[in-house]
Formats: C-alpha cells, structure tokens, sequence
C-alpha cells in the first residue's frame, strides 16, 4: 500500500486496515509532500519479513501531517530486500518528519501493535543486528515530531538482535515531548538498549527487560528527561545513560528519575502478560487524566481502573487468587 501526496492541498483521511503482507520491502508506506496528509490510520494489519512494515514520512517545504494513528498491527522478522550491504533502517516502522524547516507530523499515536521475532541476526545474515529500532522516531533535515504518543506496544527482540537504536527509539533531537507509557519491552539479554532518546520524553508504567541500557539519553543530558516513574527495569545489565555518563539504577534515582520504579522480575508469561504475583501488578501510575482515550484500556481491551493505580506495562496483571476462604461442605 503507498500512498503518495501529490496536491496542493492536504490529503486524507485514509484507513489502511487488515492487511496481510509477507517477503514485500515496503509494504505500507505513506508519503507526504509539500501539503502534508491528514488522518491517517494503518490498523490491525500482519506484515512479516518486511524491510520496513510501515513508514510514515511527513516532508517538504511547510507541510503538516497530523492525526495519524497506528495501532493493533502484527509486525515481524525483517528482511534486507532494498540494501544488503547497508542494512540501515530496517526497522518494524519508521515514522519521520524530514525534508524543510517546516515540516511537522503532528499527533501521532502509535499503540496496542506486536514487533517482534527476528530483526537482524539470522535472517538478514548473522553478525549481529541490521535493525535501528523496531519502531524508529525521527526527525532530520528541519523537520519536527512533536508529542508523539507511543503506548501498549510489545517490543520483543530476537535471540540474536540487538537494535542499534534501541527496541524503540528517538532519532534527533526535533522529535520531542513523547509520551513513552505502559509498553512492554523485552530484550535479547545480549546487550542493546531498550529505549534511545535523542530528544525529549515522559517515560512511566514501562517493563523494559533484558538490555544493557534501559534509558540512552543521546543527546544533552538530564533536560531529555521530562520524567521517568513507575517503570520496571529488570535484568538491566549497565544501567543508564544520559550522553557520556551511565549511571546505577541507585545513582540514578539520586538524579530524581523513578523513584517508584522496580527491578524486580515481572514474571511475564509467553504472550508477554505478567502473572500473578508480579511486580508489575499496582506498580503503574494512573493517567487517566491525560485524556488518551484509548490507553485507559491495556493492549487487550481491559479497562484500566479510573482511580486507584494502573499496572505496569501493556498488559494488565493477572488477577491474584483469593485467599483466606474456607471450604464449607454440606
């Protein structure tokens, strides 16, 4: 599916929903010229051994591209159809603003999707990983992302990858105020990053697991970070960076950032659900009062409660056995 902005004018709405797509480079793919697009949807599609599953790229000259969603899509193991000896970019999407000092994409919402499987290693030839992120934000050549939405994803990174730019990942420094909340993201255990920020974001209720980094702030320092609580950090091997320094979870936490965070494990099960007993059950922060409708429910429709807090990560924990009844027979 491409769709091109041509006109003078804005296009859109377009609702990209359902599609199956396997062994295609590009397989949806929205670019938009001068103009800009507007409400645009690409929904509940399984795309596999893809280049790129989806790409949203907002460029040229002034143009604005805003209300654009992205949600409940199946996104797995990439191949390098377009670039074997670059293997750049092969990410599960690249949504970006380049191309003029003007151009913006505006009011993205990227939720509820499943990246996962292999991104890199074998299929693309071994030694190490070809992917940047499995979703990848950027803004480059003057163009800007502001408040991107990103929530209720399931990053899960292959046996043999580690995504350079990290399971999710912020580009440049023009992609800035993102609203990184209740993902789930879970890594090789090798090494990587779980998140790389180059601009600026608010980071809660996350389950980051098995990376080197959960947090590389690649760019100024201290100020990308907005804030960062209730998260789950587990099976961190390094830490944290913010330009050239890493620091301890403890070290860290003295700078002010997740104070209510854990490190305890969060006990997913095989579709990624923490189970019972886990820490990830009460440790979220509730946001209903940001107004993000659709995050009010976790990645498989339950309601988050309106008072009272959420569970980290995208999905619910599992509900805990009663205890303390007593059998009575008659």
């Amino acid at each position: 599916v491409f769709i091109a902005q041509t006109t003078a004018s804005p296009m859109g709405p377009f609702l990209i929903d359902h599609i199956t797509s396997h062994d295609m480079s590009a397989p949806v793919t929205v670019s938009a010229g001068a103009a800009g697009v507007n409400n645009i949807t690409v929904s509940n599609s399984t795309l596999s051994r893809a280049s790129l599953g989806i790409t949203v790229a907002a460029g040229g000259g002034t143009g604005v591209s805003s209300g654009i969603s992205i949600f409940g899509n199946n996104i797995f193991d990439n191949y390098v159809w377009w670039d074997p000896g670059d293997h750049t970019h092969l990410n599960g999407m690249h949504l970006f603003a380049a191309g003029g000092s003007g151009a913006r994409l505006s009011g993205l919402s990227v939720y509820n999707n499943y990246i996962h499987g292999d991104f890199g290693g074998v299929t693309c030839g071994g030694g190490g990983s070809h992917t940047t992120s499995l979703i990848y934000l950027e803004s480059t050549g003057g163009g800007t992302d502001s408040s991107p939405a990103v929530f209720n994803n399931v990053l899960v990174s292959g046996a043999n990858d580690d995504p350079s730019g990290g399971l999710l990942g912020m580009g440049d420094a023009a992609t800035s105020n993102a609203q990184i909340y209740n993902n789930t993201m879970v890594g090789a255990g090798t090494g990587g990053i779980c998140m790389l920020l180059t601009g600026t974001a608010t980071i809660k209720n996350n389950i980051c697991s098995g990376s080197s980094l959960a947090i590389y702030g690649n760019g100024v320092g201290l100020s990308q970070i907005t804030a960062s609580n209730n998260n789950i950090f587990y099976n961190i091997s390094t830490g944290f960076r913010l330009a050239s320094t890493i620091y301890s979870f403890s070290s860290w936490k003295a700078l002010g950032f997740d104070t209510n965070t854990t490190t305890t494990n969060p006990n997913l099960n095989g579709t990624y659900t923490p189970t019972s007993g886990s820490s990830a059950s009460g440790g979220g922060a509730n946001l209903t009062g940001i107004g993000t409708t659709a995050l009010d429910s976790d990645k498989a429709g339950a309601a988050r409660p309106a008072s009272g807090t959420w569970d980290a990560g995208a999905y619910a924990a599992a509900p805990q056995p009663p205890t303390g009844l007593t059998a009575v027979v008659r």
